[in-house]
This record gives structure tokens, C-alpha cells and sequence, in this order.
């Protein structure tokens, strides 16, 4: 039996590049974050075996694998078939699976494949069916059932007090059961029942009167429980809020309202001043400033007018003296424009005598012609500029006169028009003197105002100061933050007078008290008095409750216990048969119990037939199961006999891995024990060696059962570094023993990342060792 193919397509984040096809002897070289553990993890959970007793069918574990994260092909050869269940066929295994797991998967002792195994118990587990352990916890079971059930081993009772005890208390419940019966059939004949049941009748009519009363009074008390106690939470809640309102009194409020109705009367006042009467004075005093600014420039306009008139006067005054002049020089000129045009003449003429008479004599009348004509000339030119300055005084003075607006033409005109003109600025001028009084006078009004504006100003401030440290006080927002507060204050005073008079309605007939604070402690201390379960059904009111009479509910009480009292004197023997009954009763089943009615009478009686029949039954199946035990426990123990009987092949691996410091293997059929014989002959208990030499002997025992339970058949070992806990020279001969068992046909496929055991493969057998580096076919994704 071998392993011919490893393919893992996905196991969780394991895969492999490639299938693997395993040698003889494997090394699969990698660490555990090389996919060491996962493909030792693949392996297991793909084995194509029906285990011994295995429950797991083949359908159910396709559909596992077939929705789960796995696809493994795990192809096994046996006998020259091939086994796998990718192709549904499983090979018949003659182990169950925890021996298949425990002989051929040798995994590291710190990190066992079954994960709910403690370390501890790994070594123990494993020999659970292959060693005296297991036969030995059997006959410790069967033993510890018999004790318990106080039996012998032929399944009778022990002559044990304990045994005795219970054989009596069985002949006591047969006893019971026949005087239960023989008690009822007298009161069938004796009609007694009837009489019971109407006792019962009348108690049961009396527990519920007895239980509305105590509801009456427990809703009553818990009424006035809940209710006070919400009385005294509100009063509380209340009176903390009537404290953070404390301040808010209507002195306060009163106050602030008149501070407010001042200010607003301020702010009124103010704004009267501002608006009737400063505003329009300032609109007057604007008005009048601006028919001021008009009235100056009548002022220059008097001033330059005055200027005018002076310049005016000097050029009338120079117009009127130069009018007879300017008339001369008209004539003047007139004349003296004939004459030079006329001497002129004579003088080109006189010239051309003198030359046509050549008589120079004549050459004095061109001169005296030329001095006349120069003359006349001269004086013309004379005339001419006078007029012209004339004229340009004249021009002057009109073009003056024309600067003031006077629009007269001749000269008369224009002195009376000038004489106009000063006597309306004069008017201007008293009426600018008018308007400079009337300003003069707003103004003294507008500063008075002012004054009171700034005044009332003043004050306004002074208020609005008062005002915000009033409210900074009293930590409100406002005027009506403020009257909000003093209402709820108002409230809160109204609900603590409203919840102290339902408090004196509840209580006051009860509770003596001097004031209401007093009255609220000592209700306090009452509340606390009441019991938990007193007032626990708040809710309990209903109609049945509602309005009950309590003195009348008494009276029913006592009437029924009279009637109960007279028919229980009837059947009193019948109840003291009862009180033996109970008595026996609970001699036999160890348990309390009140027989007071023949319905107590009935259960006590099926109870003791359950007791009974529990008893027999439990007997019964620990009988089957020591039957089942003991069968198993022969089986197991002539099996282990069977495997143990001949150890020399397990003695010789042991004594090989150990290097001869141990020579056999030994096994004591009475003790059902296994023993170790060392090179000097001593005989050792296993408990007695070290820890590496128990792993050693575990192997060997594993190897040795392996083998000689397969029988002619070899298999394979999955090995995941077995021997961390051995030294260097017994790790070789470890290592060198698995080389012979490979070369005998057993296939081992060993995984580990220790640098020494891949040196000293590589070193001794690196022909035979089939090398698979799983850093470079796995892919952890």
C-alpha cells in the first residue's frame, strides 16, 4: 500500500504548481509558512480508506468536499489497484481511522494532528487500543459500575449494608403500593372521596378568598407605595427646581419691569427730542444757512456794485467833461480831413510848376503846401485819437455798467437804474441781517436740546447698564426670559402645595407630623419600611379587586373554616393514615412530600411506582452495559494479548533507534503492562524513561504494530519531524532505521526544515532519497 499521487489543486491557500508522484522514501523540504503543515493537513483529510467503524459515507463526504475550499487527489496503490476519492473508490481498511492516524502519521508531539488532544495526553492517547491502558480503563469502568450499583460480578445484590439498604427500601415500596391500594378501595367504599373532594372544595374557596384579600390589600398598600413614592419624586424634582428658581421672585420681576418701563420712557422722550423737535430745527438752521450763503454773495455783490459805481462815477464824471471835446474833435476832424485831402492836392500840384516854370522861387509853395498838408494831418490824427479815447470811456463805461445788470442805454438812465439797484441790496442786506438773528437763535435752541439729548442719553445708558447687571444677576436672557422664570417658579410652588395635600390626604390619618418637611421625612421613613414583595404587583388592579370589602371578605373566611373543621372530623383516621404514609414515603425515596388529600395520596403512590420501576430499569441497562463492557473488555484484551504476545521485531527497532542501550520490549500478561529491558538486564517501567526514550519507544511500538498488523502488506509513514527531542547520533540512527524500513517496502514521506537531517540524507542516501523543495512547487496565496 502506497501512495502514488499527490495533487493538491486548493487547500485553503494551498496549492502545488504540479501532482507529485512519492518514491519509497521522501523528503519534503519547507517550513510550516512553505505549506508544510497544510500539505500534511491535505493528505489526512483525502485518505481513500473505509475506516473500522467509521459512520462517514462516501456521498455525504463528496458533497463535503465538493462545496468546501478543497480539491486534493490523493491516489493510493494497492495489491495493483488504485484508490482515490476523486474516482469513488475507498480501499477496505482493517484499522479504525484514530489507529491509522496514530500508527502511520508520526507528527510532531507539540503540535498533534487532533487539535482537542492536550499534549499531555498525546502519548497516552495514542496507546489508547495498543497498549494495557486501554484494557486496564475498561476494567477500572466495569469495576466502578458494579460498585455504584452495589452488584457482584454475577450481577446480584452485594451483601453490603448500602445493598441492604436499598434491597429494603425496594420490599418497603412494594409494602407502600399495597397499602395505598387497600386505603383507596375503603374510601371508594366509604364514599369518603366526596367528602374530600368537597374539603378541598371549600380550601380551595378559601385560599382564593384568603388570596383576593391579600391582593386587596397588597394593591391598596401598593397604591399608596407607588403613589407616594411618585409623590415624594416629584416633590423632590420640584423642590430642586423651585431652589435653581429661587431668585426669580416677583420683587425681582417688578423691578426689572420698572427699570424696562423707564427706559422705554427715556428712549421715548428721546426719541421725541430727535425727531419733533432737534431735526426740524436742525432742517431750519439748513435752510437758513443756505439762504445765508445766497445773502453773502448779495454782500459781494454790494461790495463790487460799490466798487463798480466808484469806477462808474470817475467815468461818467470823465464822460460828462469830455462830451464838449469829443463834439469839437468831431468837427475837427471833419475839417481837417478836407483840408489835408485838399492841401495834399496843391502840394503834388505845386510840384510840377515850379519844374514846368523852372523858377525856383516856386519851390517855397510845395514846401509851405507840404507843411499845411503835414499839419492838417497832424491835427486830424490828433482829433481822431481823442475821439477814439472817447469813445473807449464811453465803451468802458457802459461795458461796467452792463457787469451790474444795467440795461439803460443812455447815461440818465443808467445813474437812476444804478440808484435802483443800491437801494435793493440795502433790502437784501437788512433782510441778511434778519436771517443771521433768526440763526443765531435756532442755534442757541438746537444746543439746548442737545443738551437734554445728551441727557437723556446718559441716562438711557445708565439704565440699560442697570438693566444688563439685573439680568446678569438673575442669569436670564430678558424682560420676558425673566417673567417665563417667575411663572414656572409660580408653577412649581402651586404643584409642591398640590403633591403636599395628596401626601396629608394619604397619610395624614397615620402619621403625626409638625410641618410639611417633617411630614415628607416621616413619610420617607414609613416607605422604606414596606417589604419588596408587598408591593410588587403594581399593575395587579383588576375587576375582581376593584371595590372589594374587606370586613366582608372575613366574614366568608370564617364561615367556610367552620364548615372545613366539621367535615374534616369525619375522615380524621383517614388522615392519620395519611401522616404514616407520608413517612414511609419518604423513608423510601429519600425525598419530602405532603400527603394531606387523596390526590397527594394518587401522586405519592405514582411516584413510588416510578421510583420503582427507575430503579429496575436503571438495573437493567447497567446490566447490559457491564454485559457490553465485559464482552468488550475480553475482546480488547485478547486482541492486545495477540499484538503483544511476540515484540521481538518492535525490540529490535527499539533497540536499533537507542543505539543497543536498550535490548527488548517485554510485555506481562498478568499486569497487562508494557517493560523495558536495558543492555545490563534491568527490567524498567516505561513511566521510569526520559522523554526521548519514550518518543523512541512510541515510535517503535508504532512501527513494529504497523508492520505486524498489515501483516505480508507494507504502508506508508507520514512523518513531520518525529524526533525533535533526539541528539545527534540517535537522530541518524533514527534516521537510518527508516532507510532500512524504506528499503524493506515501506514508503515514508518525511517532511521537516532541519538543515541536519537534510545534510545527513544528502550525505548517505542522496541516490535514494526523492528531494521535493516545497518552496518551489507549493504557493501559499
Amino acid at each position: 500500500m502506497k501512495i502514488t499521487r499527490i495533487e493538491i489543486n486548493k487547500f485553503g491557500p494551498l496549492r502545488f504548481k504540479e501532482a507529485l508522484k512519492p518514491g519509497l522514501f521522501n523528503l519534503f523540504w519547507g517550513s510550516n509558512e512553505a505549506g508544510k503543515t497544510l500539505t500534511i493537513e491535505a493528505i489526512l483529510s483525502s485518505l481513500p480508506f473505509n475506516f473500522k467503524g467509521d459512520r462517514t459515507s462516501w456521498d455525504r463526504l463528496y458533497n463535503f468536499r465538493v462545496n468546501s475550499n478543497i480539491d486534493v487527489v490523493l491516489e493510493i496503490e494497492d495489491e495493483g489497484k488504485i484508490y482515490s476519492l476523486r474516482s469513488g473508490t475507498k480501499l477496505e481498511s482493517p484499522l479504525t481511522r484514530s489507529e491509522m492516524f496514530r500508527l502511520y502519521f508520526i507528527l510532531n508531539s507539540e503540535l498533534p494532528y487532533e487539535l482537542e488532544e492536550k499534549k499531555n495526553e498525546v502519548f497516552q492517547k495514542a496507546m489508547d487500543r495498543l497498549s494495557s491502558t486501554y484494557v486496564n480503563e475498561i476494567s477500572a469502568v466495569l469495576k466502578s459500575l458494579l460498585e455504584v450499583n452495589n452488584l457482584t460480578p454475577n450481577l446480584d445484590f452485594r451483601d453490603t449494608e448500602a445493598a441492604g439498604k436499598l434491597k429494603s427500601r425496594l420490599d418497603s415500596a412494594e409494602i407502600f403500593l399495597n397499602r395505598i391500594s387497600d386505603l383507596l378501595k375503603r374510601i371508594e367504599e366509604e364514599n369518603l372521596n366526596e367528602i374530600e373532594y368537597e374539603i378541598a372544595l371549600k380550601k380551595r374557596m378559601l385560599g382564593e378568598i384568603a388570596e383576593t384579600e391579600s391582593k386587596v390589600k397588597q394593591l391598596r398598600k401598593a397604591q399608596i407605595y407607588y403613589k407616594s413614592t411618585d409623590l415624594l419624586d416629584r416633590y423632590e424634582n420640584q423642590n430642586a427646581r423651585l431652589q435653581s428658581l429661587k431668585i426669580y421672585t416677583d420683587e425681582s420681576l417688578f423691578n426689572l419691569q420698572k427699570r424696562y418701563e423707564e427706559l422705554q420712557r427715556t428712549e421715548e422722550e428721546l426719541e421725541s427730542l430727535k425727531e419733533r423737535e432737534l431735526k426740524p430745527l436742525e432742517e431750519k438752521i439748513k435752510e437758513l444757512d443756505k439762504q445765508l450763503s445766497e445773502a453773502l454773495k448779495i454782500k459781494n455783490e454790494k461790495q463790487r456794485i460799490e466798487l463798480t459805481e466808484k469806477v462808474l462815477i470817475d467815468k461818467i464824471i470823465k464822460y460828462k467833461d469830455g462830451l464838449p471835446k469829443y463834439e469839437f474833435n468831431l468837427k475837427l476832424r471833419k475839417k481837417m480831413n478836407i483840408l489835408s485831402i485838399l492841401f495834399g492836392v496843391l502840394f503834388v500840384t505845386s510840384i510840377a510848376v515850379p519844374i514846368l516854370t523852372k523858377i525856383p522861387l516856386l519851390f517855397i509853395l510845395p514846401v509851405l503846401l507840404f507843411v499845411l498838408t503835414f499839419y492838417s494831418v497832424m491835427r486830424y490824427s490828433m482829433a481822431l485819437s481823442e475821439i477814439r479815447d472817447f469813445l473807449s470811456n464811453q465803451k468802458e463805461l457802459f461795458d461796467r455798467a452792463r457787469s451790474l445788470g444795467l440795461k439803460a442805454a443812455h447815461l440818465e438812465d443808467i445813474e437812476n437804474e444804478l440808484q435802483n439797484l443800491k437801494n435793493e441790496v440795502e433790502k437784501k442786506e437788512k433782510a441778511f441781517e434778519r436771517l443771521q438773528g433768526e440763526k443765531s437763535s435756532m442755534e442757541t435752541l438746537k444746543t439746548s436740546l442737545i443738551d437734554k439729548i445728551k441727557i437723556l442719553e446718559q441716562k438711557k445708558v445708565e439704565l440699560t447698564t442697570l438693566i444688563d447687571s439685573e439680568i446678569e444677576k438673575l442669569r436670564v436672557k430678558d424682560l420676558k426670559d425673566l417673567e417665563e422664570r417667575v411663572k414656572q417658579r409660580r408653577n412649581v410652588e402651586e404643584d409642591l402645595r398640590s403633591i403636599i395635600s395628596e401626601l396629608k390626604g394619604l397619610w395624614g390619618h397615620e402619621i403625626q407630623y409638625e410641618d410639611d418637611t417633617d411630614l415628607i421625612i416621616k413619610i420617607g421613613r414609613e416607605l422604606v419600611k414596606i417589604r419588596p414583595d408587598e408591593v410588587e404587583s403594581r399593575d395587579s388592579e383588576s375587576s375582581t379587586t376593584t371595590g372589594v370589602d374587606l370586613n366582608e371578605l372575613d366574614e366568608r373566611k370564617k364561615r367556610l373554616q367552620e364548615e372545613i373543621d366539621l367535615l374534616s372530623g369525619k375522615i380524621e383516621d383517614i388522615k392519620r393514615e395519611f401522616i404514616l404514609l407520608e413517612n414511609e414515603y419518604i423513608n423510601i425515596t429519600r425525598e419530602p412530600f405532603s400527603i394531606e388529600t387523596i390526590s397527594d395520596l394518587l401522586e405519592a403512590k405514582s411516584k413510588v411506582e416510578d421510583w420503582k420501576d427507575e430503579l429496575l430499569k436503571t438495573r437493567e441497562l447497567v446490566m447490559y452495559l457491564i454485559k457490553l463492557i465485559d464482552e468488550e473488555y475480553k475482546d480488547m484484551k485478547s486482541r492486545f494479548t495477540d499484538l503483544f504476545t511476540n515484540l521481538s521485531d518492535t525490540s529490535w527497532i527499539f533497540s536499533e533507534i537507542t543505539g543497543k542501550k536498550y535490548n527488548r520490549i517485554l510485555f506481562d500478561q498478568e499486569k497487562n503492562v508494557l517493560k523495558v529491558e536495558d543492555n545490563q538486564g534491568n527490567v524498567l517501567d516505561i513511566e521510569s524513561l526520559s522523554g526521548g526514550a519514550l518518543d523512541q519507544l512510541f515510535f517503535s511500538i508504532r512501527l513494529g504494530l504497523g508492520r505486524k498488523m498489515l501483516g505480508n502488506r507494507t504502508g506508508f509513514f507520514v512523518f513531520d519531524d518525529p524526533f525533535i527531542k533526539s541528539d545527534g547520533s540517535r537522530l541518524h540512527r533514527e534516521i537510518d532505521l527508516l532507510m532500512k524500513v524504506a528499503e524493506e517496502g515501506w514508503q515514508i514521506l518525511f517532511f521537516t526544515c532541519k538543515d541536519e537531517v537534510k545534510e545527513y540524507l544528502f550525505e548517505h542516501y542522496k541516490d535514494k532519497v526523492n528531494f521535493i523543495d516545497l518552496e518551489k512547487i507549493a504557493i501559499i496565496s
